[in-house]
């Protein structure tokens, strides 16, 4: 972690910088009476933008910008402003990796954000940040991302040579940019948001696997993993990715909806075609399964 995430003096393919003495001393400040990492991390995050004075604008040079490319523009991309998170981070002893997805699962574009080394785990954080790690505003379109899918899939970028390599939009043909594909803690961490159930005694679980068929519905293999949405009459209300294959048994798509209502599901079936269902939940757990065929 510390040769990878801390030392390592680039991210993506952004031009190389003496960034780490300047940076260090700019954060030092921030950090020096903090007693946890945690502590740290937020102190960073949220000292950040008032240090750098840079803000999201698409009238930036270009995407992938250097930190000193983007302080003299005051202005950066979202991959921009995640460099330059990431390298405060770095700069002040705190593991950092830039995270990011070529593109959603309904291909509205990319996004890049960060993540941090905290408690013997990843946890993602923004330039501009939530009030808590792993809390953000694209954690519902992250949670839908693809893991198959190379512009679909969510991936952290890696100095050392990794099980993938970073899809850049911006230049298509580099490969040199490590990464690991990460996008099962994204789709975990959205289903269990959904699943929280609140306690008020008025909601209940509605648990959705996906099978190939009628014939194939009974082993862990039998599943597939597809994006489908959740309507309470016209009004859609959730959204998610079902658990394939490879996914633990137990690990099962669940939305927290009201007790005795009815419900519609659609999703594309293995033609290509929305298939449109409805589920009555009443006052237990409900599973329902869907078929591709």
């Amino acid at each position: 972690i510390f040769l990878n995430d801390v030392v390592a003096y680039v991210n993506l393919n952004e031009n190389r910088e003496n960034w780490r003495k300047d940076f260090y001393e700019r954060f030092r400040k921030y950090v020096v009476s903090c007693k946890t990492m945690r502590e740290a991390i937020d102190s960073v995050n949220k000292n950040v933008r008032d240090e750098l004075m840079v803000d999201y604008n698409t009238k930036r040079e270009k995407p992938d910008q250097a930190p000193y490319e983007s302080m003299r523009q005051h202005m950066a991309s979202c991959s921009g402003l995640s460099i330059l998170l990431t390298d405060a981070f770095r700069a002040v002893g705190i593991p950092s990796r830039v995270a990011g997805t070529p593109a959603w699962h309904d291909d509205r574009g990319n996004h890049n954000w960060n993540e941090v080394w905290v408690d013997g785990k990843w946890r993602f954080t923004e330039y501009y940040p939530s009030e808590d790690l792993d809390k953000s505003w694209f954690l519902t379109d992250a949670g839908k991302a693809i893991k198959e899918d190379l512009r679909k899939a969510i991936y952290a970028a890696s100095f050392k040579p990794a099980d993938s390599y970073f899809p850049l939009v911006w230049d298509e043909n580099i490969r040199y940019v490590h990464a690991e594909n990460v996008t099962d803690r994204y789709t975990s961490l959205y289903r269990a948001e959904l699943s929280a159930v609140p306690d008020d005694g008025s909601h209940v679980a509605l648990r959705v696997m996906v099978f190939k068929d009628k014939d194939h519905a009974e082993a862990s293999g039998d599943r597939v993993a597809t994006n489908l949405d959740v309507f309470k009459g016209d009004k859609q209300i959730y959204g998610g990715r079902s658990t394939g294959a490879t996914q633990d048994m137990n690990d099962v798509l669940t939305f927290k909806v009201e007790k005795n209502q009815v419900y519609t599901i659609k999703f594309m079936n293995g033609n290509g075609v929305i298939e449109t269902q409805n589920v009555e939940v009443g006052d237990q757990t409900t599973t329902l399964k869907l078929y591709m065929k």
